[in-house]
């Protein structure tokens, strides 16, 4: 970036500048470089904004949503969501997840927009992921729509009157309920 300085705002490769900071500076999601006339370059930043936790064999990454993983450093996160991945591929920083691990990722946006809350999310061999919600755990498939389950477990969870710990496995047409 420090070769652009003084240079004639016309012989600057925004493009080329664009793709040098974005490799050097992997939490950044997009640059805008806009050309400000006569002699200025601006260059607009967006941070990558984290989703969740991916937990690998006692590393912690940080992941958005596009499952895009991007840092390691977990100081001044708010409570995310923990993605427990223990059976998977490890993470790579600058690399984004694995389809399956991707799946994870996509639960966790849809039930943030369901506003359900997410706690933990263990991924299953089976097929299935075990969500952590509050007081209860949401055992969901992962070949049936995320929405569907996650719409199904909204209306378990407000018609329900029990106060106990429960168990719903949205994996089949009629979701089991255990109470515990």
């Amino acid at each position: 970036m420090a070769e652009t300085l003084g240079k004639n705002i016309f012989l600057v490769d925004a493009s080329g500048l664009k793709q040098q900071i974005l490799g050097k500076e992997i939490t950044l999601k997009e640059i805008q470089i806009i050309r400000k006339f006569p002699d200025a370059l601006i260059v607009k930043m967006e941070s990558r904004k984290p989703l969740a936790v991916l937990a690998w064999q006692n590393k912690n990454f940080l992941v958005d949503q596009s499952g895009f993983v991007f840092s390691q450093d977990l100081s001044n996160q708010p409570s995310l969501p923990l993605i427990n991945i223990l059976e998977y591929q490890k993470p790579i920083l600058g690399n984004f997840v694995d389809s399956e691990v991707g799946k994870a990722i996509t639960l966790v946006s849809i039930l943030k927009d369901f506003y359900l809350p997410v706690k933990a999310i263990t991924l299953e061999k089976n097929l299935s992921l075990t969500v952590l919600t509050g007081d209860h755990i949401a055992v969901f498939s992962t070949e049936k729509s995320f929405n569907l389950q996650a719409s199904t477990l909204q209306l378990i969870l407000r018609s329900s009157k029990i106060n106990q710990t429960e168990k719903i496995d949205l994996r089949y047409e009629k979701p089991i309920i255990v109470n515990e």
